[in-house]
């Protein structure tokens, strides 16, 4: 986890891929605020899921999970949330995270636990970001 501490001063965005996106949309504003609001509720419905497996302590379903989360985060260029996903799912099959060493279960689960919280923050985070990119007007606490 050292290194998501090293990375932290990062923006929540890469813009690079989100490029790639305005550019697809060309001058259509609505085609790129689609995706953004997809995104939103995609990332909201999963984070939900990851804390009802994560209760349960489904590894194979928090593993499928942080790989979808991760996806759509590689989409629009959110690489706090891809980050963090590719280390739950990682962990969710019971590997360090550099793959070098196994995890038992509960310290899986402990570590996935404290991945989920930090996930959640680093969606609130992109949506801030995205917010002020284009006022889609999703609520976010400050």
């Amino acid at each position: 986890m050292e290194k998501f501490e090293e990375d932290s001063n990062k923006p929540p965005i890469d813009m690079v891929a989100f490029q790639e996106i305005l550019d697809l949309g060309e001058d259509d504003e609505s085609f790129t605020k689609t995706m953004i609001q997809t995104y939103y509720s995609q990332a909201d419905e999963t984070l939900e899921e990851m804390k009802k497996a994560l209760a349960r302590k489904d590894l194979a379903q928090l593993f499928s999970l942080a790989y979808f989360l991760k996806d759509s985060s590689i989409t629009l260029g959110v690489t706090k949330v891809q980050a963090t996903c590719w280390t739950i799912h990682i962990n969710s099959q019971l590997k360090e995270d550099d793959r070098s060493g196994v995890l038992d279960k509960d310290e899986a689960v402990k570590r996935i636990g404290l991945l989920v919280e930090r996930v959640g923050g680093e969606i609130d985070e992109a949506k801030k970001w995205f917010n002020k990119f284009y006022p889609i007007y999703v609520p976010v606490d400050d």
